[in-house]
């Protein structure tokens, strides 16, 4: 017989017993168990009720206290466990509960073989737990329950292991505590740790504490998930005076920010530039793709060796309300550092593209000196403008800015503080360089033939970038990346390249009933439009000053 259909007999007649009994216990008076005598009639007549109907071993103990008031019941069987409380009568299901509580979840370390039967720490407390929760007959109804117990011996080896194992317990939170703070320690200095590292400082502290420990995998795992530490691909690396200087590269980024801010007070925002270069291969080669779990090597396409050693060179002009200001410049690699007269008469540079070119696709001081006096000089014409610019050597002559006009001011980032001080480092080459991934993962997916490592296709990108982020909708996120820098102090919701241009999926192109699948929205009509006819057929939009 199951047992719920026990219980059920069982409450069946408890309740008629009850009835029986106690006539007025349905007009609400209390019951007062104060005569041992019936105390005991009452049970007898239990266990005759129970057995009559069910193979239910039924074991009573009563204890009274100075009052002769009962102080507990407790009835135990073979497949069921009943007992109850002042409150309520709780039926258990022994066989499964047991197993659900005595699931092993314990580490390696918190297991023990007694009598050639292994018991889990979680299992033992449970065993002593319930043993010393008995009254009478403890061996008898611990055996019943847990199968495993053979004898009283097995009973005492539980308690002393438990005793000993508090303390194992505690020196090994010790070993825990003491590897995550090497741990923390090596991260603050910016110090490589492997695996081994870890389970290393586990080792030196148990030999410390005298400790019979093994620091091994199933431990690590569990220190590892605990604390969330994983394997990470380092992406940027420092020196100790880099790291030991932070402090002061901090201190003189605020003091030269409060610098420019306080002598920029009263200046109109338009008024008021940062440029800087950023550097593409002409391979766009990710450091990262989904592939499958475990493989030995993850290998990734690429159309040249040679395009993904060459470089080239940008440099856009940020003024601090948002706005990209003027022409892009495109320095492209060139083997003479030049671009060939027959190669000019059939380039087309669109108006947005201020193009060079150098042997090593870098700027240097003739480049700049004609990009300031193509581009920069005629913003002073009619005003006076301010220029935030980095410390690299090839700024800083004076004679590059000789001849700007109406008093321009300029102001010079320390060197080491680009990355808390520049605007364009801070955040707006981040939204640009994902334009021009986007453009390169679509070409690759779809396996266009457009190679886009000639000279016209790297203009025609630029161009198509540089344009879409003249769009005033993004404005905001150039006005972002001077916030960043702390240069604004009203925070700037702006809308992401992401958001703007590549949020809808799977739209047809509207250009002309083209039925290609769109590449991108645009930001200044917010048309869809495909690859075809918003870069090879490029989709431009003239910026009105």
């Amino acid at each position: 017989m199951c047992a719920m259909a026990k219980a059920l007999i069982l409450c069946e007649k408890l309740l008629k017993l009850c009835h029986e009994t106690f006539p007025n216990v349905e007009t609400g008076e209390y019951l007062h168990w104060n005569c041992e005598q019936e105390l005991h009639r009452i049970f007898d007549l239990i266990k005759e009720a129970t057995l009559e109907r069910c193979d239910i071993v039924v074991e009573n103990f009563v204890e009274y206290d100075y009052a002769n008031e009962c102080s507990g019941v407790e009835v135990i069987e073979d497949s069921a466990e009943v007992t109850n409380s002042s409150d309520s009568l709780v039926i258990m299901d022994s066989e499964n509960t047991s197993q659900e509580i005595l699931t092993p979840i314990s580490q390696e370390w918190e297991s023990e073989t007694i009598d050639n039967v292994n018991f889990t720490l979680p299992e033992m407390k449970y065993i002593v737990s319930y043993y010393d929760s008995i009254k009478r007959n403890k061996l008898a109804c611990t055996k019943r329950r847990y199968s495993k117990v053979k004898d009283y011996k097995m009973i005492a080896r539980f308690k002393k292991y438990l005793q000993k194992n508090g303390r194992k317990q505690e020196k090994i939170a010790e070993v825990e505590k003491y590897v995550k703070m090497k741990f923390d320690d090596a991260k603050a200095r910016f110090l490589h740790v492997c695996e081994r590292d870890m389970q290393r400082w586990g080792g030196q502290k148990a030999r410390l504490l005298e400790l019979p420990f093994k620091a091994s995998r199933t431990w690590l795992s569990f220190i590892k998930r605990k604390y969330r530490y994983v394997s990470r691909k380092i992406t940027k690396y420092v020196t100790k005076r880099e790291i030991d200087s932070r402090d002061d590269l901090q201190n003189a980024a605020i003091e030269f920010v409060n610098e420019v801010t306080t002598a920029c007070k009263g200046i109109n925002p338009d008024d008021i530039y940062n440029f800087d270069e950023s550097g593409f291969k002409y391979e766009f080669s990710p450091k990262r793709t989904l592939s499958f779990k475990g493989e030995k090597d993850t290998v990734g396409l690429l159309t040249s060796h040679n395009a993904n050693s060459h470089s080239y060179t940008i440099m856009p002009l940020l003024s601090m309300s948002g706005k990209l200001e003027g022409k892009l410049l495109v320095c492209l690699q060139e083997p003479k550092g030049i671009i060939g007269p027959r190669v000019s008469e059939t380039l087309e540079v669109p108006e947005n593209i201020y193009l060079l070119a150098s042997k090593s696709g870098k700027m240097d001081k003739a480049l700049m000196k004609r990009w300031i006096n193509d581009c920069v000089e005629p913003l002073t014409a009619q005003k006076s403008i301010v220029l935030i610019y980095d410390s690299w050597k090839g700024h800083l002559d004076s004679n590059l800015y000789e001849n700007l006009k109406n008093d321009c001011k300029r102001f010079v980032i320390p060197a080491g503080t680009t990355s808390l001080a520049q605007p364009l480092d801070r955040h707006f080459f981040i939204e640009y360089k994902l334009f021009r991934r986007k453009i390169f993962d679509r070409v690759n997916l779809d396996e266009m033939e457009l190679d886009l490592h000639k000279r016209q296709n790297v203009i025609k990108m630029h161009s198509l970038i540089y344009n879409q982020l003249q769009a005033p909708v993004f404005n905001a996120l150039g006005k972002y990346a001077w916030f960043s820098c702390t240069y604004l102090t009203e925070r700037v919701k702006f809308q992401s390249v992401n958001d703007k241009c590549f949020n809808a999926l799977y739209d047809k192109c509207e250009h002309d009933n083209c039925t290609e699948e769109s590449f991108m929205q645009c930001a200044h009509c917010n048309l869809y439009l495909c690859l075809t006819h918003c870069l090879v057929e490029l989709h431009y939009h003239r910026i009105q000053e």
